[in-house]
């Protein structure tokens, strides 16, 4: 009875712009089998984080009544005690604001949403931006529900890496036993994973990014050698990669393929209706961009010029 009740606050809570997201409450005995699990506490915080993420949020909407493509482009907020998230700082910098270089505050309520047009050359786009705390299955769970919101032609999500740029492959069922942060980079002991895969019925193997790597790292590799660093382009999914990066690219492309997700042990049930087949991909940005205005742009450039190569 717990799940139910659980997934049933969370329902009504969830409204979007003009119709009703689908995230629905699946029988507990045919559907919760591939469940993520975050321990009692963590499972309670994070559907109750989604439910307050939905109350206090519009999401992505609409700009225009247009046939332009739609594009989701997420990055996030503070992790590890650093002071600068370059993912999260890009993110705002698209949208035009670098004051707060990508940090959160607790009156955020787990992201900070842009919607706005760009123009990526002369094409018109429709655009949802989305800065997240760095949260197991909380910053999953809000992508899959606004890629139903939004119906995206695109996601490029984008995470802080280590010193190369790198255009991920795919991703993997597996979580590190490492805990998420709170906005302002301190941990989160109770936003950890105690299972050793994303979803437990699920099989340990890849799921590839359904961008096309290649396209995407010829578009940026010429920006990002301007900018003296380097680009990473692996062959598969990496072994190493089982943060929540990770965590929400395979999420995002369960998401896309039509899966019910089940996390935190069923206590948030999202079944996403996305008719758009949005191509998805990953984008690690280096750890080594300094928190300056200038450089920030500068990657944002580079981001853009992804998102170019996925719409092209």
């Amino acid at each position: 009875m717990r799940v139910r009740l659980l997934a049933v606050v969370l329902l009504l809570g969830f409204s979007a712009s003009g119709s009703e997201l689908r995230n629905r409450l699946q029988d507990s005995s045919s559907n919760l089998g591939a469940l993520t699990n975050l321990g009692k506490i963590g499972n309670q915080q994070l559907a109750a984080a989604f439910t307050k993420y939905n109350e206090t949020h519009a999401g992505c909407v609409s700009t225009s009544n247009d046939s332009s493509p739609r594009l989701l482009i997420t990055g996030f907020g503070l992790f590890q005690g650093a002071a600068f998230n370059p993912s999260g700082a890009v993110v705002d910098a698209i949208a035009g604001s670098t004051e707060s270089f990508g940090k959160l505050t607790g009156s955020d309520h787990g992201a900070r949403v842009y919607n706005l047009e760009l123009f990526l050359g002369a094409q018109k786009v429709q655009a949802c931006l989305l800065v997240l705390d760095v949260k197991w299955d909380f910053a999953g769970a809000v992508i899959a529900s606004e890629m139903e919101r939004f119906q995206p032609d695109a996601v490029v999500m984008t995470g802080r890496g280590t010193y190369n740029a790198i255009v991920e492959y795919g991703a993997i069922n597996l979580a590190m036993p490492m805990s998420g942060f709170n906005p302002d980079g301190s941990p989160d002991r109770e936003n950890t994973p105690i299972a050793p895969k994303i979803l437990e019925d699920e099989p340990e193997g890849e799921i590839a990014m359904t961008w096309n790597q290649g396209a995407v790292a010829a578009k940026v590799l010429p920006l990002i050698l301007e900018l003296g660093a380097t680009l990473q382009i692996p062959p598969g999914a990496r072994s190493n990669n089982d943060y929540i990066c990770n965590n929400v690219s395979y999420l995002a492309l369960q998401a896309a393929a039509g899966k019910t997700l089940s996390l935190g042990n069923g206590s948030l049930v999202l079944a996403p209706q996305i008719a758009s087949n949005p191509k998805v991909g990953f984008m690690h940005l280096p750890m080594t961009i300094p928190q300056e205005r200038q450089a920030v742009e500068a990657w944002s450039k580079v981001v853009l010029a992804a998102a170019t190569a996925v719409l092209e």
